[in-house]
Formats: C-alpha cells, sequence, structure tokens
C-alpha cells in the first residue's frame, strides 16, 4: 500500500497529527500490512521535505499537526484517477480501494472503474499476445507467463465488480475516530512558533 497517498488522503479531512493518522490508516485499510508509527512519522517527513503537506499547529498537549498543501492535493487526485498496475505491490489495489471506500468526498466508484478501464485493455494485450505465440517450445514457455497474468487479471475484474455490488448495498465511509491514543510528535522550536490550536476540533469533511 502507498502510505504515502493514504497519509495525503487522509489529511485531507482536516490537518491531524501522527500517531492518530496512523490509527486512522490501519482502521481504513485492510489488515494485512499494518503502518506502524514510525514509518508514519518518516513518511510525514519525506511529504513535508517534497512540499505536499506543512506542519499546521501545536496543540496544548504538544502534538505537532500536518496539512495537505495544493501540491499535496495535486498529488493525490493524480493517484486516485491513475489505475494501480502490476508492478505495484499485490496488496496496493484492495487498500487503495479500501481507504476510497472509507472517506467522505472520495468516488469509490470511479477508482473502481479507472481500474477495470486499464485491466480490460491489459486482458485484451494479452490475449493478442497469446494467439501470436507460435507453436514451438519457445511459445509455450512465452505462453505460460501470459496466461498467467491474463488469469489474474480476469480475477482482478471479477473481484472488481464484486466489491462495486457490495459497496452499493453497504456504505462504507466512516467518520474520523475519536478514541485514538493521544500520542504524538512533541513539538520542537520549529513548530512552537506556529501557534498553538488543537486542530482535531474542526476537521473539514469533504
Amino acid at each position: 500500500m502507498s502510505v504515502k497517498h493514504g497519509l495525503l488522503a487522509i489529511l485531507a479531512l482536516g490537518d491531524d497529527y501522527g500517531y492518530r493518522l496512523r490509527g486512522e490508516f490501519d482502521r481504513r485499510t485492510t489488515p494485512d500490512t499494518p503502518l506502524n508509527v514510525g514509518q508514519a512519522y518518516a513518511t510525514l517527513d519525506r511529504l513535508e521535505r517534497d512540499g505536499l503537506v506543512e506542519r499546521a499547529a501545536v496543540d496544548a498537549q504538544g502534538h505537532v499537526f500536518y496539512r495537505i498543501t495544493a501540491d499535496g492535493r495535486d498529488v493525490l487526485e493524480r493517484w486516485w484517477a491513475s489505475p494501480v498496475t502490476a508492478s505495484a505491490s499485490r496488496d496496493e489495489l484492495p487498500n487503495k480501494v479500501a481507504l476510497a471506500a472509507s472517506l467522505d468526498g472520495v468516488d469509490v466508484f470511479g477508482v473502481i472503474a479507472v481500474q477495470r478501464a486499464w485491466a480490460l485493455d491489459l486482458v485484451q494485450q494479452l490475449d493478442a499476445d497469446l494467439s501470436a505465440l507460435p507453436p514451438t517450445p519457445q511459445g509455450d514457455i512465452a505462453w505460460i507467463g501470459l496466461e498467467a497474468r491474463r488469469r489474474r487479471s480476469l480475477a482482478e475484474l471479477d473481484w472488481l465488480e464484486a466489491t462495486s455490488a457490495r459497496l452499493r448495498v453497504h456504505d462504507a465511509v466512516f467518520d474520523v475516530g475519536t478514541d485514538m491514543p493521544r500520542r504524538g510528535r512533541p513539538a520542537n522550536r520549529a513548530t512552537a512558533s506556529v501557534g498553538v490550536q488543537d486542530a482535531s476540533s474542526n476537521r473539514p469533511r469533504g
């Protein structure tokens, strides 16, 4: 799963701090690859370095809040509009769809449609490649790999259809958790001058 894009997607709901972002990430994705808090903060550091998030405020408990920037929103929108390709990790697609389904303001059926169109194109290309194989031992070896990819793509299409049908019956969107542990990166001199507020009290939706 892309931790970078997952954290940006959650920050699009409103400012928050690292420990709660980690909790929201785990709530909104499949349980196979839980995110540890060190990875969450390391990713936030890289996002800040790249100008995709910025430090927003420090609350009375010393939690450093992060805010998504305009560049971060652009990166996130491109991610939602792009398919998960075969080069991605195996859990990328189900986690992306799960995250989209849980977030208010994200068109999960649009995400599924983008992925379905990509998978259909891939199946058609693989069908053409398989038809062009020569009836030789080399052709047989090539068939093994191509047919494996074709069958995985067909299975993906079946899963996308089943997922879409279930989500049309069950609305998976849920609010930001209010029972997260109140831990977080402490303020330092670089953040203390930003101002003090509890940004969790006015998280915008959308």
